[in-house]
């Protein structure tokens, strides 16, 4: 597992009043880099802990799964990842941990042909 920032780097923006992730560790697969920077601001400004992979574009799937194991909840951004990062999030996470699965980008959807 890599952690993507340190505790020292400051993070601004609105927090919600009374909510906190408690240390949970939320791992997001796949997206866009601005997307996850955002994810990674709002989870850790709820002391919450972000650690990322990137769907299988770079980071090696063997590396997913011990991630998988070791998350609290698992963002997926569906647009932004392989079919086979995908269906091993699926797969491990049913009934295990919290899942969010959020649609492509409006960026990607545009590049889509119909």
């Amino acid at each position: 597992m890599h952690r993507t920032t340190n505790k020292n780097t400051p993070v601004s923006g609105p927090v919600i009043a009374g909510f906190s992730l408690a240390d949970r560790c939320v791992l997001c697969v796949g997206g866009l880099t601005g997307a996850r920077n955002h994810y990674r601001i709002a989870i850790e400004q709820h002391q919450g802990r972000f650690i990322h992979h990137d769907g299988g574009r770079e980071d090696n799937l063997h590396r997913l799964q011990p991630m998988l194991n070791g998350a609290d909840m698992v963002v997926c951004a569906s647009g932004n990842i392989s079919h086979n990062a995908y269906h091993l999030v699926k797969q491990l996470c049913v009934g295990y941990v919290d899942f969010i699965c959020s649609r492509q980008s409006k960026k990607a959807n545009s590049n889509r042909k119909y």
